[in-house]
C-alpha cells in the first residue's frame, strides 16, 4: 500500500524511535563494561574478562545494526536518504501531528524536525561518500582506508 510524503515521514521517525530504544542501552551497556579499575564487575578473574568482553562486543554490534538502519542511504522504502528529501511542507505537517501527539509547540516539533532531516541529509550516504567526505578516498570495493597525506 503507497504512503503519502506524511505517513513515510511518520512511520519512518517511529522506526528510527523502536531503534534508538535498542541502541541506547546497548551503548549504555558498552560504556559500562569499559570501565577498569579493581572493581571491575562481579564476577572476578577470567570470567569477568570473558563476560565484560561479549557484553562489549554485543553490544558494538547492536549499535552498529540500528546506526545502519536507522542511516539506510537506499533509495526505497522507509529510509534515512528518503527522509532527507522531504520537502518543508512535508516537515510542518509532521510537525502538526507531533505536537497534538506531544503536548510541545509547533515551532519546538519544527525546529527538532529540521535538524534531524539535516542530520539525515550528511549521514544518510553510501560508504564511500562519507568516506570522501572525511578526507579518506575509498573506492567502491576497497575494504580500508589510509589517511590522505
Amino acid at each position: 500500500m503507497p504512503l503519502n510524503p506524511l505517513e513515510r515521514a511518520i512511520h519512518f521517525l517511529r522506526g528510527v524511535g523502536s531503534l534508538a530504544t535498542m541502541a541506547l542501552p546497548a551503548f549504555y551497556l558498552f560504556h559500562g563494561a569499559s570501565t577498569d579499575g579493581d572493581q571491575v564487575g562481579a564476577i572476578e578473574g577470567y570470567p569477568g574478562v570473558v563476560l565484560q568482553h561479549a557484553i562489549k562486543f554485543s553490544s558494538v554490534g547492536t549499535v552498529s545494526l540500528a546506526c545502519r538502519k536507522a542511516f539506510d542511504h537506499g533509495a526505497k522504502g522507509l529510509t534515512g536518504a528518503n527522509f532527507a528529501k522531504n520537502s518543508d511542507e512535508t516537515l510542518e505537517r509532521v510537525a502538526e501531528y507531533w505536537s497534538k501527539k506531544s503536548n510541545r509547540s509547533l515551532q519546538e516539533a519544527l525546529t527538532a524536525l529540521t535538524l534531524l532531516r539535516s542530520i539525515f541529509r550528511d549521514c544518510a550516504k553510501t560508504d564511500t561518500e562519507l568516506f570522501n567526505a572525511a578526507g579518506y578516498p575509498l573506492q567502491p570495493g576497497q575494504a580500508s582506508v589510509s589517511p590522505v597525506p
